[in-house]
């Protein structure tokens, strides 16, 4: 038993050391054309959550890195403005309709900031519609709040993908604690 678990450690640090090397561009030719294809369509997080990973169909173009939700049977494309049928984050990227990708619903992920987003920030789906996230509106609640008021913030409190781990510059990425999506 301590032999197999040895070749699988074994396997699994010469994938880990082959992915790295060619990240940095040390990785001669007839080494990288086997890993070339993982590394460039494929998105890492910073942390695995325990949430599951899950393969869908892309119903339009699909950019690694950005939120996604169901648009229709087993079927993804971005998350519009704050969507609260959010799943998680594309880990490839799908360029034609009918792509099978892989979605992460847990996790620490480099997400795309539209604006700029503090430290510590409940994020949503950015405004522009493509799977960018940008901070949560703070919603003010009258000492007397109606129903409106209430669904407002109802809306408002499922539209919250995560919360940013570290602030974030408007176009730039940044850590963000995907909140247990799907």
């Amino acid at each position: 038993m301590t032999r197999l678990r040895n070749r699988y450690a074994y396997r699994l640090r010469r994938r880990r050391m082959l992915l790295t090397m060619a990240i940095r561009g040390e990785l001669p030719v007839r080494k990288l054309r086997a890993v070339a294809f993982a590394v460039s369509l494929s998105k890492l997080p910073l942390f695995q959550g325990g949430g599951p990973e899950i393969t869908m169909t892309t119903t339009a173009a699909v950019t690694a890195g950005r939120l996604v939700e169901v648009s229709g049977n087993r079927s993804i494309a971005h998350a519009p403005a704050s969507s609260q049928k959010c799943i998680g984050v594309a880990k490839q990227t799908g360029s034609a309709v009918g792509d099978k990708i892989g979605v992460a619903t847990s996790g620490v992920w480099e997400l795309t900031a539209q604006t700029a987003i503090s430290a510590g920030d409940l994020v949503v789906v950015s405004a522009a519609g493509d799977g960018r996230v940008q901070s949560r509106d703070t919603i003010n609640v009258a000492t007397t709040p109606t129903e409106a008021t209430i669904e407002a913030a109802f809306a408002d409190a499922l539209a919250v993908v995560g919360i940013a781990l570290a602030a974030i510059n408007a176009a730039a990425t940044g850590p963000v604690l995907l909140k247990g999506l799907g």
